[in-house]
């Protein structure tokens, strides 16, 4: 079978097309989800570093742009390797919501730079010609955050983030 098996995709129940963690094809773009995420983080970290410019949520840990924008870049990708309809065919467990998002951002900036950040890490994945992820519009990073709203549970497979 080889990577041509691991890379077919198998009939989830009401025979939906998806594809499974034992495939080893799922688990090898998750890495790469994560790789994309590790590389947002970086990019950002020494700024947020020198400027303290970090937000914090309801319980007082830190959220910066890097945790939303990492949770938007892992949930896009796992969105287009599932394929549609993403928002059912991705279970996936994680900590950020568009609601404490925008709630922390009421210019808009937040939202831009997480977004610019995102485009960023997903143009620098095209150059190196092993990226299929297309850029996100503001809206479509919140959708992308907000796809982390899963509960998860006893069956299915689920992915679980916490950047």
């Amino acid at each position: 079978a080889g990577a041509e098996g691991a890379a077919q995709l198998c009939g989830g129940e009401a025979g939906e097309a998806r594809l499974r963690v034992a495939d080893g094809l799922a688990l090898r773009l998750g890495v790469r989800a994560v790789e994309l995420a590790c590389a947002l983080t970086s990019s950002v970290q020494g700024a947020i570093a020198a400027s303290g410019d970090a937000s914090s949520k309801a319980d007082a840990s830190p959220v910066t742009v890097a945790d939303y924008g990492a949770q938007a870049l892992v949930s896009a990708s796992l969105a287009a390797a599932y394929g549609p309809p993403a928002d059912t065919a991705v279970s996936l467990v994680a900590e950020e919501t568009a609601e404490e998002l925008k709630a922390a951002d009421s210019d808009g900036a937040i939202l831009a730079e997480v977004a610019r950040l995102v485009n960023a890490a997903i143009r620098g994945a095209g150059e190196g010609g092993d990226s299929q992820l297309l850029e996100l519009s503001e809206a479509g990073v919140l959708k992308a955050v907000d796809r982390g709203g899963s509960a998860g549970g006893a069956s299915g497979e689920h992915w679980i983030l916490d950047p």
